[in-house]
Parts: structure tokens; C-alpha cells; sequence
């Protein structure tokens, strides 16, 4: 007899069901006659070998072995700019940490040119920073260039098209220093 979740016992005289298939099952207790339905799990599932990093698939899919979650890179330039490059999602899982590396510069420019996936809650944290800091965004991917147009933050926000473009526009603001 194989057990379900919570004990429950599987009668060996059930008909033969394959891998994750529903097996109706009946159960009487105290002369009631109740209908259950439980997924029988005869084997572990198997997967497909991993793809090699640089082919277009590895690129595409994100597989249950990768990790998510964001991770920042800062470096420091000429005339107090911070670079922010950001790898990975930003979502509400991962927004704080966005948060926290936009809280650390007046002026920034913020590399997102390898972000996959820009929902409204990192949009929401790239414009209260340009409500306190001065920064120039670099979208790259076709996600985040259009979660950008999709909220109109594209309009409030200075876009650019690379790193450079972005610490020479920077730098080329009247006032200030290279």
C-alpha cells in the first residue's frame, strides 16, 4: 500500500495509473461514502540537461537551477557620477536591493542593459530617484524599454542609449564638472 500526504493509504487492487495521472479513490467512514482524488507520483520527474551559457538558449530560459534575484555593481567616475549595473529580474522580490543601490549616489547612471524583466515596482523606484538624485537610465532589453513607455517613466526619465552616452550627457550638463 503506498501513502498519500496526511497518511492515507492507497489499496494495492486500484487500477495501474502512470507518473502525476489522477487515481480516483473511494473512501467509506462511519457509512459515509466520500470521492477523493489524489496524484500519484511513481518516480522522480527527469529533466532535460542544462544548456551551455552563451547559447541562445541559456539566454532565453531562465531554468529552475538558476538562481533569481538581482545583483548590483557599483563604480565610482569623474565628477562624482556612480555607475549602477544591475543583472537579473527586478521585481517586488528583488526591489529593495534596487532600492537601496539607487539610495547611494546624487548623480548615477543606471546600466540595465542586463535586466530580463522591469515590473512596475522597480519603474516606481527609479522615479522617486530621480525625485532626490540625478539619473540617466540605459534600458537595453526590450522588456524594460517597454515596462519604461508601458508606465510613461520614459518620459520623466533621461534615456540613453549606452554607458557612455550616458556619463558624456552627464557630463556635458552646464554647471557641471567632467
Amino acid at each position: 500500500m503506498a501513502l498519500l500526504p496526511g497518511g492515507a493509504g492507497i489499496p494495492n487492487g486500484l487500477p495501474e495509473v502512470g507518473a502525476g495521472k489522477p487515481a480516483g479513490l473511494t473512501s467509506r467512514r462511519r457509512g459515509v461514502r466520500s470521492e477523493v482524488l489524489a496524484v500519484v507520483q511513481t518516480r522522480a520527474p527527469v529533466s532535460a540537461p542544462l544548456p551551455l551559457k552563451g547559447s541562445a538558449m541559456y539566454d532565453c530560459f531562465r531554468t529552475i537551477y538558476e538562481p533569481s534575484g538581482l545583483t548590483v555593481t557599483k563604480a565610482g567616475r569623474p565628477g562624482g557620477v556612480t555607475v549602477v549595473t544591475l543583472v537579473g529580474d527586478i521585481d517586488a522580490a528583488t526591489v529593495s536591493t534596487l532600492d537601496e543601490a539607487l539610495a547611494t549616489g546624487a548623480r548615477l547612471v543606471v546600466d540595465l542593459t542586463r535586466v530580463a524583466f522591469l515590473s512596475c515596482a522597480g519603474v516606481r523606484a527609479l522615479l522617486q530617484a530621480h525625485a532626490r538624485a540625478e539619473i540617466v537610465v540605459v534600458p537595453g532589453g526590450h522588456a524594460v524599454t517597454r515596462s519604461l513607455e508601458a508606465t510613461g517613466a520614459d518620459l520623466v526619465l533621461k534615456i540613453h542609449p549606452r554607458v557612455g552616452a550616458a556619463l558624456a550627457g552627464l557630463a556635458a550638463e552646464p554647471g557641471r564638472e567632467a
